[in-house]
Order: C-alpha cells, then sequence, then structure tokens
C-alpha cells in the first residue's frame, strides 16, 4: 500500500449525490481505486482491509483526504460543483491526530471546510459510542459536515445520534436496491426518511439503480440519492465532463 501511495497507482473516482426531485449536484463522493503497474484492478474490499490490518490505513486516509481537496479546489476555480465527502474507517476515527490532520490538509490544499463531509459508519457508532461520539466533536471542530453511512445495517437507534454533530444519515444501499419490488426495504427506507427529518437531519438515499426507486424515494420526501441511476463513480476527468451536461446542476 504504501508502495501504491509513493508510485501513484491510487486514483480517486467520483460518484454524484444529487438532490432528488431538482437533480441538482449537491455533493461528489470520493472512492479510492487501485490499478497495478501491470494494469490489474484492486478492488477496494481487497486493499482496505490490508491496509487496516497493516497501519497503512491513516496514511491511506490522508491520501484521500489531501487527492480530494486538491481537486475540489480545481472545481471551485473553474465554476463546478466541489463539495466532496470522504469515508473514514473506524480504525482512524479515533486517532487524536485526525482532526489536526485535517485542518493542516484543509490549508495546504487552499479548500474550505466547508467543501468536505466526513462519512462514519453507522458500525463505528455502534462498536464505541462513548468513544466515537467524542471524536465526532472533535472532527466537527474542523469545520467539516458529518455523515452517518451505511445506516441501517446495525440496527442503531436515531437516539444514540442525540447531541452528536451529525447532519446526514445515509440509507444503506441493502434497502434501497431493490425497495421498488420489496415492500419491507420500502418501508424501512421510508421509516428512516421520516425518523430522519424528525432529528432535522438530511438523509441520503445510496444505491438506488432503478427509476423506480428514485421516484418512491422522491414520494417519500428523501433529500438526496446517489447510485448508478444518477451515474456510476468516474474519474476526475470524467466528471467534469458530466458535470457539464445538461443532466448536472450545480446546487
Amino acid at each position: 500500500m504504501r508502495r501504491a501511495i509513493a508510485d501513484g497507482e491510487l486514483r480517486l473516482h467520483y460518484q454524484p449525490v444529487v438532490q432528488l426531485g431538482t437533480g441538482q449536484v449537491h455533493h461528489l463522493e470520493a472512492l479510492v481505486r487501485w490499478r497495478r503497474a501491470d494494469g490489474g484492478m484492486v478492488q477496494p474490499n481487497e486493499f482496505i482491509p490490508i491496509a487496516e490490518q497493516n497501519a497503512l490505513v491513516r496514511p491511506l486516509t490522508l491520501w484521500v483526504l489531501r487527492e480530494a481537496l486538491r481537486q475540489a479546489a480545481k472545481w471551485r476555480d473553474a465554476g463546478l460543483p466541489h463539495h466532496v465527502a470522504v469515508n473514514l474507517s473506524p480504525l482512524v476515527v479515533n486517532d487524536h491526530r485526525l482532526a489536526a490532520d485535517i485542518s493542516r490538509i484543509i490549508r495546504e490544499t487552499a479548500a474550505s471546510p466547508d467543501w468536505l463531509t466526513l462519512e462514519i459508519t453507522e458500525g463505528a457508532l455502534l462498536t464505541d459510542p462513548g468513544g466515537v461520539g467524542e471524536a465526532l466533536n472533535v472532527l466537527h471542530q474542523t469545520g467539516a459536515s458529518l455523515a452517518i453511512d451505511d445506516f441501517g445495517t446495525g440496527y442503531s437507534s436515531l437516539s444514540r445520534l442525540r447531541g452528536l454533530p451529525v447532519e446526514q444519515l445515509k440509507i444503506d444501499r441493502s434497502f434501497t436496491q431493490d425497495m421498488d419490488t420489496n415492500e419491507d426495504d420500502a418501508l424501512f427506507a421510508q421509516s428512516i426518511i421520516q425518523l430522519g427529518h424528525h432529528r432535522h437531519l438530511q438523509v441520503v438515499a445510496e444505491g438506488v439503480e432503478t427509476d423506480a426507486a428514485r421516484d418512491m424515494l422522491v414520494g417519500m420526501g428523501c433529500d438526496l440519492a446517489q447510485g448508478f441511476v444518477i451515474a456510476a463513480p468516474m474519474s476526475a476527468e470524467d466528471i467534469e465532463i458530466w458535470l457539464q451536461e445538461p443532466q448536472a446542476v450545480a446546487s
């Protein structure tokens, strides 16, 4: 992994997150990809666990943050949407150095903290509610927004979010990708949307793959969505082209 970072084998792809109903681009989620020198692809579900097991998750996270914010600054200068979201591994959330690292990277890239959303999985919150809650309060002081990713998979209660500086809930894709044919999934998604709004949280549906599912989410009042029905993850170059096409409207 260190060699991959040093040799420039890692790339970021970006997937748009749009406002349901208007289609306006709200932000772009940064997703790391690894193409080896021989051209072969290493999937994230292969190399991220390796990074976590070998104390490499911190350098990987810092690389992603730096690259995403560098790109965001370029998009800002070009007049394009430039708010980016970055996923944080549960292993790095409690790292006491992380908030200072983020603030330093924001300065170094001439970015602004309000361009950045940090995504933390529901599983991380369940593993150590007290420790993660304290860490989130510290991270919030950087000026970045906070989101709970993969919500619903850990059977968590929204009451656990009370007092935390979280602004978004992301409904896990396991409840959205078949919701147009699975009534239980649709009811579960609707309950998260309603409860999230009761807590004054913005709700994002990830893994939206059909027009029918998107239409259902609009009817449920879901705020934002991402998924293949909108756009697949793309390279920075391809996303720039996509952002300038008629279907992409900056928020």
